[in-house]
């Protein structure tokens, strides 16, 4: 019945309004017609995603586009049938999830694939974030563009022998495979209660055995979605991970692809996506300078956009790749048109202004030092006691730690405002120091629990040495006669990397991926801020 009224009500709706209602929304990057990859969601996810596209959209990518589904009963079926025709990578970021099962938005696009497509000429991923209100950010939906457009394209099942062998003898895969063997055998051991007798330590080796076993077939195959779904039967978008497993499994997909583009352009077959997964994700200087020597010929063949090259051309330079814009291509400029501006789900008042927060807090070094102390405590409790807690039970309880202590802004913020809701003061805590908390649970979680070999790598003596190669690199390029600024920093930053890379981190117990993930999330960033202050 509501399909046949429907029509009728949107009529009814425009001729009041002046709106025109519709089942579906959808945007995109290029033409409708050269869409291979389309991100489909509900809601307020709709208006970062379109804000992502449109920014790639301004830097050349084409080939992408983003669909709202704006009534889920009865399911436009038809509707999203005829856009997603064409389509070749179908994502679906589902905001609630079904434990053990597809989540409710992608159960109804993939049985509606299912129907009236042709589902195995399709790779459909099934995505999962924004739960419990957060947001997923613009720079979040941009690499899940991306990374579903370059990565995730179907083709022939499984991969070359030759690159097979390749990956097999690989041993920055082979490093991070087993890295993600023993964090499954971790999380089995921490969650469950399995009496010694019963799975002893073979057991357990062999256990870790067959999941690597598993997890290498999976690559092989070029099954990429099975090796991402980390979670039953879906991926989540920035998950509270410690030990940061779905980024590994990422990690592990960039990697693999870098070696399948690679041997591409050696056997010179390489397309537009090969090239720019070189420069996208490879931080190799060789590998931007194959893919910038490969892009002559892309251009000539229209198969990517001059725009592109002005992305790149910081790393083109880099590899010391020379090559002259094409004369079509318009430099990037600041002004931005009015379909250009960026769409926002922020509340408006009744003038058109945003409203402001109602509460807010000004980040303080005196507070985060103290949330420092706060969660070394509560992760050296959780040691003793065995609380097993998940960072988000660390979060819940250091905020009631911190209400209940005079020294905290927390404490102070809800005695001085009675008439103010305390969870409202909370949340505003919480997004004023979320950063500081997370880094603060990851570092103490890990030098306590996993890895206390990063305490001697990057704090005290360690954090020195690695500030002495910064400087002794700074004097390098002055003594050269080189102008050292700010455009420098990435040149630096590589050198420390070189130094832990064949300095440091041959000698340690775990992958060296595992050590260089820590730095470039942990301690890169105040290493940024003292080159900076140094040069």
């Amino acid at each position: 019945m509501v399909r046949y009224v429907f029509p009728y009500a949107v009529k009814a709706v425009e001729e009041l309004t002046g709106y025109r209602f519709e089942e579906i929304e959808v945007e995109y990057a290029g033409s409708e017609s050269e869409c291979d990859t389309m991100l489909i969601l509900q809601g307020s996810l709709y208006p970062n995603a379109v804000a992502a596209l449109r920014e790639l959209s301004d830097k050349g990518w084409r080939g992408i586009g983003c669909m709202s589904i704006r009534m889920f009963n009865p399911f436009p079926e038809d509707r999203v049938t005829d856009t997603l025709k064409s389509v070749n990578t179908v994502v679906v970021l589902d905001r609630s999830n079904s434990f053990g099962s597809v989540p409710p938005l992608a159960s109804r696009i993939f049985t509606t694939i299912g129907r009236h497509l042709d589902a195995a000429g399709k790779t459909l991923r099934t995505l999962v974030g924004g739960l419990g209100g957060r947001e997923i950010l613009v720079d979040e939906m941009k690499e899940i563009l991306l990374f579903s457009h370059l990565l995730l394209q179907p083709g022939k099942k499984g991969l070359e022998p030759e690159l097979v062998n390749e990956i097999e003898d690989d041993p920055v895969v082979r490093a991070m495979i087993d890295e993600l063997a023993a964090l499954e055998l971790r999380c089995f051991r921490r969650h469950t209660r399995i009496p010694k007798h019963i799975c002893s330590e073979k057991d357990e080796l062999k256990q870790r055995e067959i999941v690597r076993e598993k997890l290498m077939e999976y690559l092989k195959n070029g099954n990429y979605l099975r090796f991402l779904e980390n979670y039953n039967h879906v991926e989540f978008v920035g998950p509270k991970e410690l030990l940061r497993e779905t980024e590994l499994r990422k990690q592990l997909v960039v990697r693999i692809e870098i070696l399948r583009s690679r041997r591409a352009i050696r056997e010179d077959r390489a397309g537009a996506r090969e090239v720019l997964t070189l420069l996208h994700y490879s931080l190799d200087r060789d590998d931007w300078k194959q893919a910038g020597s490969y892009m002559p010929k892309l251009f000539e063949k229209g198969e990517i956009s001059p725009q592109l090259l002005i992305d790149y051309q910081g790393r083109l330079e880099a590899a010391q790749v020379q090559m002259a814009l094409p004369r079509e291509t318009k430099a990037i400029t600041d002004s931005v048109t009015d379909d250009q501006k960026p769409v926002t789900t922020l509340p408006k008042s009744e003038t058109g202004e945003l409203e402001p927060a109602k509460f807010s807090f000004a980040w303080d070094a005196g507070e985060v030092e103290l949330i420092k102390k706060k969660i070394s405590k509560q992760v050296s409790q959780n040691g003793r006691e065995e609380k097993y807690y998940n960072p988000d039970d660390f979060e819940r309880a250091l905020l009631d730690k911190l209400e209940r202590s005079k020294e905290s802004a927390l404490h102070k913020a809800i005695s001085d405002n009675p008439r103010v809701d305390r969870s409202e003061i909370r949340t505003a805590y919480e997004e004023c120091y979320r950063d500081d908390i997370n880094r603060a649970i990851t570092r103490e979680i890990l030098v306590e629990d996993f890895a206390p070999e990063l305490k001697d790598i990057f704090e005290g003596e360690g954090l020195e040495e690695l500030k002495m190669v910064i400087l002794a690199s700074i004097s390098v390029k002055k003594s050269k006669g080189e102008q050292v600024s700010e455009a420098d920093v990435g040149d630096i930053q590589r050198e420390v990397e070189n130094y832990l890379t064949q300095e440091i981190l041959p000698d340690l117990p775990k992958s060296p991926g595992f050590y260089l993930d820590y730095y470039h999330s942990m301690v890169r960033p105040e290493l940024d801020k003292y080159i900076k202050q140094n040069i």
